[in-house]
C-alpha cells in the first residue's frame, strides 16, 4: 500500500528528458498540487486520521480538507485530481467561498461530498447551483449548516443521489422537508438533530424508493412512527431516543 501512496507524488515529480538533456520541472499548478500532497500527509502523521485515500493503482480517490486546509486555495486544486470520488470538506473558521466551491463542478467523477461547518449558509443557490452540476453525486452529507427551500429544491435535480445527511440544522423542519422527496431516486435519509416533528411522518412515508429514515435527535417520536406508514415500507433508526435541540 505504502508503494501505492508514494506512486502519487512520484508520478507528479517525473521530469521529461528533452534535446539537449535538459529536463522539465513541475509547472506551478503541479507544484500547487505536490504542496498540498506534502500537506496533507503531514497532517496524517500528525493526527493519524487519513486525508488522502488511494485506488489499487495508486491515484487518489479521497480527499480530506479539514481545518486550516479546508481553505479556497485548496478547494480549488481539486479537480486536478482525475480520479477523485470523494471529498470531505470541514471549515469551522472561514467558510469556502461561492466561487471556490464551484470548483466542486469540474471533479468527473465525484460520488460523495461532506461538508462539515458551522458557520456556512447554504441557503439560497449560491452553492446549490454547483452541486445541481455535479451529475454523478449519489451521497451527499450536510452539517452544522443553515439549509432553505431553494437549496432543497436545488438537490432534487441530482438525478443520481440516493444517500442524503442534513444534520445538526433547525432550518430543516416540517415546513421544507417535503421538498426532498423531489429526489426520486433517494434510499437513504439522515435527519439526526434537525426540527422535524411527528407532523411530517406521512410525508416521509411518501418518498417513493426510501429504505432507510435516521431520525435521532429530532421530534419524532417512537409512539408515533409505530402509527405512522412508514412501518413496513423502511427502516427507522432512533425514534425512541430523546430529542436534542437543532444547532
Amino acid at each position: 500500500m505504502e508503494r501505492n501512496r508514494l506512486s502519487i507524488p512520484a508520478a507528479l515529480l517525473l521530469v521529461a528528458t528533452v534535446a539537449g538533456g535538459q529536463t522539465n520541472r513541475p509547472d506551478n499548478h503541479e507544484q500547487e498540487l505536490l504542496r498540498l500532497i506534502s500537506d496533507l500527509k503531514d497532517q496524517e502523521a500528525e493526527t493519524r486520521v487519513p486525508r488522502l485515500g488511494y485506488d489499487a493503482d495508486g491515484n487518489v480517490v479521497y480527499v480530506a480538507l479539514t481545518s486550516e486546509r479546508a481553505t479556497d486555495e485548496n478547494v480549488r486544486l481539486l479537480p486536478r485530481f482525475s480520479h477523485l470520488s470523494r471529498v470531505w470538506i470541514h471549515c469551522p473558521r472561514k467558510p469556502i467561498s461561492p466561487e471556490a466551491f464551484a470548483s466542486l463542478s469540474k471533479i468527473g467523477e465525484l460520488e460523495e461530498l461532506r461538508i462539515d461547518n458551522v458557520s456556512v449558509d447554504l441557503s439560497g443557490t449560491a452553492y446549490g447551483s454547483t452541486l445541481a452540476k455535479i451529475e454523478t453525486l449519489k451521497s451527499l452529507h450536510v452539517m452544522w449548516s443553515r439549509v432553505d427551500r431553494e437549496f432543497l429544491f436545488t438537490l432534487t435535480r441530482l438525478p443520481g443521489l440516493k444517500h442524503l445527511s442534513i444534520r445538526s440544522t433547525k432550518t430543516l423542519d416540517d415546513s421544507n422537508v417535503g421538498i426532498l422527496r423531489g429526489c426520486g431516486g433517494l434510499e437513504e435519509l439522515d435527519l439526526h438533530a434537525t426540527a422535524v416533528t411527528d407532523k411530517c411522518l406521512d410525508t416521509l412515508a411518501s418518498f417513493p424508493r426510501l429504505k432507510k429514515l435516521t431520525v435521532d435527535g429530532t421530534g419524532i417520536s417512537d409512539a408515533a412512527v409505530r402509527q405512522s406508514k412508514l412501518i413496513g415500507r423502511m427502516k427507522v433508526i432512533g425514534a425512541s431516543r430523546k430529542p436534542e435541540p437543532p444547532f
